[in-house]
């Protein structure tokens, strides 16, 4: 081989090389990985039925819901979870989040209807001094975890955490409640 078919040799590989590096740059821009975006909407009242006479009545479906935005150009997969209610650090009430996909740059309810269950609510020592005071206050949480996968190598993992913090009021039969949603990635 000429010294000058050497040379081109390696001026072409040079520049191959570079076009490689750069076409893995840009691509790594274009599919960089995005953590979920994580709507958390107050906790909504489903159901509800409060009587204290002739005997104490209480029934409670509380709505969770959860949105989750994917902001990928992969879609994002996420695992069965558990919504949990507690109430003064007892579990009342449990349900499943089913596993799923978040399609491409969209957007997803994630939520669920939970029923409380009442027995536990009831047999609460502090029930009665929170009946008198009109308000329950109980804790909504659940933990997702998932992963979008990029370009069959690259892939994102995270776990979302939701907690919201509830406030049932009886006598009006309303609800407040103020959610805080992290992600670890």
């Amino acid at each position: 081989m000429k010294p000058s078919h050497r040379k081109n040799l390696k001026a072409l590989f040079v520049v191959v090389l570079i076009l490689l590096i750069l076409t893995v740059i840009v691509l790594y821009f274009i599919f960089k990985p995005k953590p979920p975006v994580v709507i958390a909407t107050p906790v909504s009242l489903l159901h509800f039925e409060f009587s204290t006479a002739p005997k104490i009545i209480l029934s409670v479906t509380l709505g969770v819901d959860v949105f989750l935005n994917n902001p990928n150009l992969a879609p994002f997969m996420y695992n069965e979870s558990v919504a949990t209610i507690y109430y003064r650090g007892v579990c009342v009430g449990e349900a499943p989040i089913a596993a799923g996909t978040i399609g491409v740059q969209a957007t997803k309810d994630i939520g669920t209807p939970v029923e409380l269950l009442v027995n536990r609510i009831i047999s609460n020592p502090k029930f009665l001094s929170d009946v008198t005071n009109g308000v329950l206050t109980m804790i909504s949480t659940s933990k997702t975890e998932g992963q979008a996968t990029f370009l069959g190598f690259v892939k994102l993992h995270a776990t979302i955490t939701v907690d919201c913090y509830v406030s049932v009021f009886l006598w009006e039969a309303t609800i407040s409640s103020k959610c805080v949603s992290k992600i670890k990635i």
